[in-house]
């Protein structure tokens, strides 16, 4: 308010927007001088003038609009999320080898021929089932003259133990005999032993290898006859860095997966962690077991192995298709009064498909997904999916 009592007014709104009244009172001289010396009236000078002005304020509100509609259209269409609490584990991946827990080389103890032999190839036999037989007769007379040797050698005993009783017999004579007779003794259980081995039994339940001879063929000690494998539980063998390897425990429990199907097939238990480290790959060695029932696994198969190492709940957890890697770091798009924000994450457990957020996003926020290599940190945005 002036000091008289009326309303002061901006410079601009005095002289019809952009002018002040210093600045419009040498327009309108210019005007009249100029429209004096052309022999145009005054009116029609101030009219032209007014009207330019009008068109000019129109020019700008329309180029506004304009502005603003171009805007509106480049608005990066995107897909996006809400945050939520979740749960993920620390999953350790490995390559394992699968092999038998019991297996044997089918082998003889005392060279001879085949004599029988009622197993076939990739047959499942019992413990105590017969695996194959050596022709004998060479053995069974050794033990028939071993027996004989024996009966001889207990009448020789128990007549010098007779004359000792009596009084005639001499103490190095009942000596002797009695060494005789358990020379014989252990000369007949030797011999049965002999005849026992020529005789293979199944030691264990399991399934027959390829039969590398057949019956007829002499065989000595250093001949695999076959191998022998118990299928129903391998062994899984797989390495593991060795800044993990004090976090696996004995009994931990964790997926086989196949090679080529990519799903799980099964689970083992950790049955042995080295206690040693591989100086050449700075590696641990992990072994664990794994039914097999159904027989679906084999020996010498390759399978993939996932280890969870530590599990958390009700933590912020995003998908992988969310960020965006930076050599800065990692960052997520953030949805905010419709503008797409860049914020910088930090992350802690990473699964397969998703990851854990320390810092940066909370539950609740809404973040791009599809479309998120598109957009620049402030640029508008319009969300088509979730």
């Amino acid at each position: 308010m002036r000091a008289d009592g009326s309303e002061k007014r901006p410079a601009d709104a005095a002289g019809g927007g952009r002018f002040g009244k210093r600045t419009l009172a040498l327009i309108l001289v210019g005007l009249l001088l100029a429209g004096a010396v052309a022999g145009v009236t005054f009116r029609d000078r101030i009219e032209s003038f007014l009207a330019e002005m009008e068109s000019r304020d129109r020019g700008a509100a329309d180029a506004r609009r304009a502005s603003g509609a171009a805007a509106a259209a480049v608005a990066v269409p995107v897909t996006a999320m809400t945050v939520q609490a979740g749960s993920i584990s620390d999953i350790l991946r490995a390559v394992g080898t699968l092999s038998a827990e019991q297996e044997i080389d089918v082998t003889v103890a005392n060279p001879g021929f085949i004599e029988e032999l009622p197993i076939k190839e990739g047959t499942r036999v019992r413990k105590g089932d017969l695996l194959l037989t050596l022709h004998a007769a060479s053995a069974a007379a050794a033990l028939a003259d071993a027996r004989a040797q024996l009966r001889l050698s207990q009448q020789r005993y128990d007549r010098q133990k007779r004359l000792a009783d009596q009084g005639y017999g001499t103490r190095k004579d009942l000596e002797e005999a009695q060494a005789s007779l358990e020379t014989g003794r252990a000369s007949v259980t030797r011999t049965e032993r002999a005849m026992e081995e020529r005789r293979l039994l199944a030691p264990f339940d399991g399934t027959i290898g390829r039969i590398n001879y057949s019956v007829g063929a002499y065989v000595t000690p250093s001949n695999v006859i076959t191998t022998f494998r118990a299928l129903s539980l391998l062994n899984v063998d797989f390495r593991v860095p060795e800044i993990v390897a004090s976090r696996i425990r004995l009994g931990q429990v964790f997926d086989v997966i196949s090679a080529d199907a990519e799903s799980s097939i099964g689970q083992g238990v950790v049955t042995f962690v080295a206690p040693d480290i591989d100086r050449a790959t700075r590696s641990v060695t992990i072994r664990g077991e794994t039914a097999n029932a159904d027989r679906l696994l084999r020996p010498g198969q390759f399978v993939s192995v996932a280890l969870s190492l530590d599990e958390k709940a009700s933590v912020v957890v995003l998908p992988l298709e969310a960020f965006v890697f930076a050599l800065s770091g990692t960052y997520v798009f953030r949805i905010t009064d419709g503008k797409a924000e860049r914020v910088a994450v930090k992350v802690g457990i990473e699964g397969d498909d998703k990851a854990e957020i320390v810092s940066g996003i909370q539950v609740g926020d809404t973040v791009i997904l599809d479309g998120r290599n598109q957009v620049r940190h402030g640029a508008s945005v319009r969300v088509t999916g979730s």
